[in-house]
């Protein structure tokens, strides 16, 4: 294996289409502790033992609707508090996630909150749908290279942008890993819960400000991480068909259907906009033989895997 190989270098130079790659988690645990992260970020020195022994329980009874992150930012950080941020994602159509947000006066205290949180939501928590809007950025080198080499430093860019468009409302967190490494640097929206890869300082603004052509999104939108998958093409679809008036949008997916080889699918997408307005889409899903690539997922693991990518056929609205 060569030193010098970064994966999301191969991926952009394959042109990889990162849709279809934001990861689907009904909650998120978001815990604030510093860097430096060990390769498993709850191994880190940072973490209290008990709170890395809940999330290694949680491995191991594989709850995998439960994503659990460590965040930072020294800036945002206050003395003597832990930070912890909790997100859970609604029935039905939603535009994004519930969030409870809680200052916590000993690290010990993030474990036993989660426990009772996923048990039955705390009452002494703030409990609110809208912001601040929390943008994590993946920094998290120890487990794949290219978050160091092209997430650091775009955390610190960001940062400076947020910065200068005056954006009160946003706050920048570095993270540990999320998955989607070869699209560094990458990011998440919360609580909306959008997936984004690739990113620069010009696309950042974009999503931001939502202002510019919708059409650059497509180099750079991984998919909305409330819906499945295959789901996620056909949203940013609509995305690129209504333009920056869909982020508004509650959507729910009402129906996949898939053959056996997983190279069609049918899919329906019901939304509803803020004033009250319903419709419904459904789209085929297939196959695309020339925009599928053979890559490597990561720095660490020499082995390439098939990553398929599917284009959208007879799209037509039902309501």
């Amino acid at each position: 294996m060569t030193t010098d190989f970064f994966c999301a270098a191969q991926a952009r130079a394959a042109q990889e289409d990162p849709i279809g790659t934001a990861s689907v988690h009904q909650i998120y645990v978001l815990s604030e502790f510093a860097p430096p992260w060990t390769e498993d970020a709850f191994a880190s020195r940072s973490v209290p033992a008990n709170w890395r022994a809940a999330v290694e329980e949680g491995r191991r009874a594989r709850l995998v609707a439960v994503r659990p992150l460590l965040i930072y930012n020294g800036a945002l950080q206050q003395l003597g508090r832990t930070r912890v941020i909790l997100l859970h994602l609604p029935k039905g159509p939603a535009t994004g996630y519930d969030r409870r947000e809680c200052l916590l006066r000993e690290a010990e205290d993030v474990a036993p909150l989660v426990r009772e949180y996923l048990s039955r939501p705390p009452g002494d928590c703030e409990r609110t749908t809208a912001g601040p809007r929390d943008l994590l950025v993946c920094t998290h080198g120890s487990h794949d290279k290219c978050c160091a080499r092209y997430g650091y430093p775009f955390f610190r860019e960001a940062q400076a942008l947020v910065s200068e468009l005056g954006l009160r409302n946003v706050r920048l967190w570095q993270t540990t890993h999320f998955g989607g490494h070869r699209f560094a640097p990458t990011l998440i929206d919360f609580p909306s819960g959008r997936y984004y890869g690739n990113l620069d300082r010009r696309a950042l603004a974009s999503i931001l400000t939502r202002s510019g052509d919708i059409g650059d999104l497509k180099a750079v939108y991984r998919g909305w991480g409330i819906l499945p998958g295959v789901a996620q093409v056909l949203e940013r679809e609509l995305l690129l068909l209504h333009g920056w008036n869909w982020l508004d949008n509650e959507v729910h997916c009402e129906r996949i259907e898939g053959n056996p080889e997983r190279s069609r699918y049918c899919i329906e997408l019901a939304y509803r906009r803020p004033n009250g307005g319903t419709g419904r889409y459904r789209a085929q899903l297939v196959a695309d033989p020339e925009r599928t690539r053979q890559l490597r997922g990561s720095c660490n693991n020499p082995q390439a895997f098939t990553y398929t990518k599917y284009g959208v056929e007879q799209l037509e609205r039902l309501l």
